[in-house]
């Protein structure tokens, strides 16, 4: 499903009388406000969909396979998901 078909069907069962711009503001806030909440380390929890938050990925040291030179990978953030129960039994 793609950002519009998300804002068209949210607008359909909210309320027709939003206007498309409107739903379309509402969901980037959302997401705006989750990237913010988990860049600054706050884990994200919604109901019925999940969790999402911030595990730091330690720095390491790789090797190209092509010419066997070693690279350094700084330490980083990487976003993790773990579904919530009605996620997981509303899919299967």
């Amino acid at each position: 499903m793609t950002h519009d078909q998300l804002v068209r069907k949210i607008r359909t069962r909210c309320t027709p009388m939003m206007k498309k711009k409107e739903v379309e503001e509402v969901l980037d806030q959302m997401v705006e406000v989750m990237l913010e909440a988990l860049a600054g380390g706050e884990p994200v929890k919604i109901r019925k969909l999940g969790l999402f938050k911030r595990r730091v990925q330690e720095a390491r040291n790789l090797t190209v396979p092509g010419n066997g030179t070693k690279v350094a990978v700084p330490r980083r953030g990487v976003p993790v998901f773990r579904p919530a129960k009605a996620l997981k039994h509303g899919i299967a």
